[in-house]
């Protein structure tokens, strides 16, 4: 498996260029679960992935604070703590947030409307939501754990057995060896892609644009069991739905 090299990208706060990130090299990786492994689905067969562009993506998950920077009010039913991660945003928020910060710093957006639904613009090197090969990449760092960041939970991620049914300030567990914080647990994360079944052969920088109604969600939350904080645990819900424990984090391709 090719390592991704951590190197963090020290861009932090509103007033620069957006949330902190770290720059992942491009590399390959067996992506999913193999059939005699705890958790697998038919959906998520082992298949191997080429990631042929170095990105950008998140260290940490988008705060209150950045979000209200960027959208002027937080989502109905928060309690404000800046540094507690924005919740309750739908897909299509999440797209929004991304070019709001894109065309802030004056780059090109990523998403753009066509007619009820947002589509990739065709323009490159403004913010995103990192396609959910990207995500699993990052979060695995060129390791097997079950978790991004280890094998004990307690140690990286906060859910059920651990957060006391609230989330928790991002960046406050072990981050894996990307330097990348809470990918496991706190808030489960939508991705780019609609949900589709893997594919059975090797594939190069995959992402799904058509196929499905619902968009991807990784990383498990702070209400989840241990069992769904694995890297390569994946479910999925339609881009309007606003489940009250899921944020995200954004992406870019790398300069």
């Amino acid at each position: 498996v090719a390592a991704p090299a951590p190197s963090p990208v020290p861009v932090a706060g509103p007033a620069s260029g957006g949330p902190a990130r770290a720059r992942v090299a491009p590399g390959e990786f067996e992506m999913g679960t193999a059939s005699d492994r705890p958790g697998y689905f038919k959906d998520d067969q082992l298949h191997r992935v080429r990631i042929t562009r170095a990105f950008e993506i998140g260290t940490h998950e988008v705060t209150q604070r950045e979000w209200t920077a960027e959208m002027g009010s937080l989502p109905p039913g928060l309690q404000a703590d800046a540094d507690l991660p924005v919740l309750g945003v739908s897909w299509t928020d999440a797209v929004a947030f991304c070019n709001r910060l894109s065309s802030r710093l004056d780059l090109p957006e990523a998403y753009r409307s066509d007619g009820d639904r947002w589509v990739a613009s065709g323009e490159h090197g403004g913010f995103r939501l990192p396609t959910e090969a990207e995500w699993e990449f990052a979060a695995r760092a060129a390791t097997d754990s079950p978790f991004a960041g280890g094998s004990d939970a307690l140690l990286v991620a906060w859910f059920a057995g651990s957060a006391g049914g609230r989330p928790r300030p991002v960046g406050s567990l072990g981050a894996n060896a990307l330097g990348l914080f809470d990918m496991s647990g706190n808030a489960a994360e939508w991705v780019w892609d609609v949900y589709q079944p893997y594919p059975s052969a090797d594939v190069v920088d995959p992402r799904a644009d058509e196929g499905g109604d619902r968009r991807v969600i990784r990383g498990g939350s702070y209400a989840d069991s241990e069992d769904k904080l694995r890297v390569t645990y994946r479910r999925a819900a339609l881009p309007t739905d606003t489940p009250p424990t899921i944020g995200f984090r954004v992406a870019r391709d790398a300069r």
